[in-house]
């Protein structure tokens, strides 16, 4: 039987990765029954996202061609992402954005199977 003061500890949740390496390290594995790793999606990231799909929807929307406007859509978009991180790392110094690029590329994905969804519904 496990007494109140034991339940309280190992209900705590740790949210610090080092404090909960720290605890492994010292105590073990079996001191722990939560870790909280925080992750959190920055305004930066989501504006990629955002601005990709934009994209990739607004040239399938203008394109008279609607198949191949999908595909048009999706490289824009990731061209724009490129040259944007490549204008960060030459010109404001910030350096190339890896994850950056990736939520271009998963705002360009999801563009991009909006617009074969509608041309599924709409044939």
């Amino acid at each position: 039987m496990i007494n109140s003061s034991e339940k309280k500890f190992n209900e705590k949740i740790i949210e610090d990765t080092k404090e909960a390496e720290k605890i492994i390290e010292e105590e073990g594995w079996d001191k722990i029954y939560h870790i909280k790793i925080p992750f959190k999606i920055s305004d930066d990231k989501k504006a990629h996202f955002c601005a990709a799909w934009a994209i990739v929807v607004s040239v399938f929307g203008l394109c008279a061609c609607k198949h191949w406007s999908i595909a048009l859509g999706f490289v824009i978009a990731i061209i724009i992402g490129i040259a944007k991180e490549l204008y960060d790392k030459k010109k404001k110094g910030t350096g190339f954005d890896w994850g950056d690029l990736v939520s271009d590329i998963l705002g360009a994905i999801l563009g991009f199977l909006v617009c074969v969804a509608c041309i599924m519904i709409n044939g």
